[in-house]
Formats: C-alpha cells, structure tokens, sequence
C-alpha cells in the first residue's frame, strides 16, 4: 500500500482502530494525538511543551523540559536541561542548565550541606561561583577585565584583579590585618597593615624613586628612598604639620660654597667647604686677614640655600692664640656669614669647622 487519504476518520471495530497499519507516509492537516510516538527519526520545525528525556543508561539521566532547571538558589524551576546522575544522595538539587534575563546559567546543584557551584554566562561577562555557609569563591571575567576573589567569612577575603592597566593580589585577614602587591604602567607597590589598619609597611617603586616606608599607630611615618638626588631619610614631623624632614644620606659637598672676599685668603690648604650629611651642614676651612681687621661685624660671604641653618641663627665662639674674642655667625635667612672681634686687631683668623647644624 503506497497511500491512504482519509477525509474522515480511519476506525476499526467499535469505532477504534487496534490493528497495525504500516504507511510510508502519513499526511496530517490537524493534530496528531497519540500515547507514544516511536522510530527512529522525527522531524519538524517546532517540538513545544513535554518532555524530552535520555535514557538513564551510564552515569544518569538528562532532560529537557519547561521545569527542567532547578536554581539551586530558592530551588525554583524554570525552563531547561536537568541532569540527573545515577547517585543523587548528597544532592537536595540536580545539575542543569537554564535561562537568566540576558544570558545563560550552568550549576552542579545543590549538597544535602548547602554547597553550590554555578556559572553565569552573558553577552558581557563571565562568572563562577562557589557558595557554602555564608562562604563564597569567585571567578569573573568582564570586558578587559578578570578576578579571581576568595570570601571564606568572618571578614577575611582573598582577591586577584588584572586589566591591561594594573595588577593587583589583595589578603585580608579577620583580624583586619592585610596585605596586597599593585602593580601598573607606572609603578610597583608591596604593602601590609597591622589589625585595624594603625601600623603600614610598604615597598614602593616608581619612574623617580624607590622606597621603604614604616608608619606606626601614633601616624609618624619613616621612609627610606632612593632618587637619583641621594639615598634619603624621610621622617613624618610630630607636630601634626603634615610635613616631613628630609635627610641625605649621600654626603653633598661644595668645594667653592663663596668667593674668598678682598683682605682675606685662604690659610694654606683649607679652602671654604662644606658637606651635608643626614640632614646635617658641616663647615671646614680657614681663612685669614691680610690687614687690620676693625671691631664688630665683618661680612666675609653667604651660604648657599641649601646649606643655611634651619633653626636658627648660629653663633660660634671661633679658636684664637692671642686671647680676644673672636665670634663666628651664620644666619639662617640670608645665608651672611660674619666674624666679629671686640676691636680693631691683625692677623684674626675666620675658621669654619665649629659650625654644625641642621639643614631643611
């Protein structure tokens, strides 16, 4: 039999047909109901509503259907792929696959514990999660973007973060103690803080300085530095100024610091000079009269800026063989260095090394 057109109904004994009637094909304008449908193949355009369910041969069984999905969440179900596996005894929730409102959520289910793992797909991001007791574990990745994060409670967090920009690896503990490495196109920094954030440490590296830095619970902070100026010491001032002394550990020194003045010169080899070192100004030199040197002040040169008091004026009682009094005198704005005898008198020496002090 190649066809059978039937415009009415096709009905056996009783108005049921029980018999088994082979076709090659059979053309249906309306509805086809049926118990079971078996072959092999079925074609056509749209399959809506039911159930279409595997076998549960090998490791279990999957399933496609409007209640397939089952959140793991509030165990809602919604329209998707559930996998049953053979063993469902630690699992209240089977595995599956379902919708989200602009994307796609894949989850290993639910434990009889409360553990549950998903990831959520999306035109814009990716994520996977793992959440158990109030305990969360995280992949995320976004535009340029990727994190790995670690929230195991109690206020501590584990967290790593990378963009062409920067880099970062981040610990806090529950103690509020922390530590983190950031890095980007310009700099590299190494930072820890004691519990509730009062004391930091931190190694930092930049296009202009690389530098170790202590900050204590009372906010004075200390750093050590590198710079192409010197190897510095850098100390936070107590007064709640905000400013911070800076001391070089390079010694700076000025051979020619001023130009020897008309009436004096140089006593033999001691040339006018001085050195900074850690913040401190050290003079040397000696210089002589030529003449007869007139009682009070004499103005032998000035110091350069870097090198004038940052305390004060200073005044020295200055070596003398014959007796008088002879006073050295640096000021601290100006930078004029005078000699002062207590009269008019030859052969007075200008002598340079009493003089120490602290520098800005």
């Amino acid at each position: 039999m190649d066809d059978i057109n039937v415009q009415g109904k096709l009905v056996g004994k009783d108005g049921v047909f029980t018999g088994t009637v082979d076709f090659e094909n059979v053309n249906v304008t309306g509805d086809l109901l049926a118990s079971k449908i078996s072959g092999e193949h079925l074609y056509g355009t749209v399959v809506e509503g039911g159930k279409i369910v595997t076998s549960d041969r090998g490791a279990g069984q999957v399933m496609l259907s409007d209640d397939g999905y089952v959140d793991p969440g509030n165990r809602e179900t919604h329209s998707g792929i559930r996998v049953t596996p053979r063993d469902m005894s630690g699992l209240v929730s089977p595995p599956g696959l379902g919708p989200t409102p602009n994307g796609l959520v894949i989850t290993g289910g639910r434990s009889s514990s409360g553990g549950r793992a998903f990831s959520i797909y999306s035109p814009v991001a990716v994520s996977m999660t793992y959440q158990k007791d109030g305990r969360r574990s995280d992949v995320i990745a976004w535009e340029d973007t990727a994190a790995i994060s670690a929230n195991p409670g109690g206020g501590a967090l584990g967290q790593i973060m990378a963009n062409p920009n920067s880099a970062h690896v981040k610990a806090l503990a529950a103690d509020g103690s922390s530590g983190a490495v950031v890095v980007n196109n310009s700099s590299a920094t190494v930072e820890t803080r004691a519990p509730g954030g009062g004391f930091m440490s931190l190694i930092r590296s930049n296009g202009r300085e690389a530098y170790l830095r202590s900050e204590g619970s009372d906010g004075r902070g200390r750093v050590l530095s590198v710079d192409s100026g010197g190897v510095w010491v850098k100390v936070k001032r107590d007064d709640g100024s905000g400013y911070w002394d800076h001391y070089n550990l390079n010694p700076q020194q000025d051979p020619n610091p001023f130009s020897v003045p008309s009436g004096w010169v140089v006593d033999g080899s001691n040339d006018p000079q001085y050195t900074i070192t850690l913040g401190v100004c050290h003079w040397d030199g000696v210089l002589k009269h030529t003449g007869t040197l007139s009682a009070g002040w004499t103005t032998i040169g000035y110091a350069p800026t870097k090198a004038r008091p940052s305390k004060g004026d200073q005044l020295r009682a200055l070596p003398t063989s014959s007796g008088r009094t002879v006073l050295g005198k640096i000021h601290a704005s100006s930078g004029k260095i005078e000699v002062w005898i207590d009269q008019s008198a030859k052969g007075i020496y200008m002598h340079l090394s009493p003089f120490s002090y602290l520098v800005n």
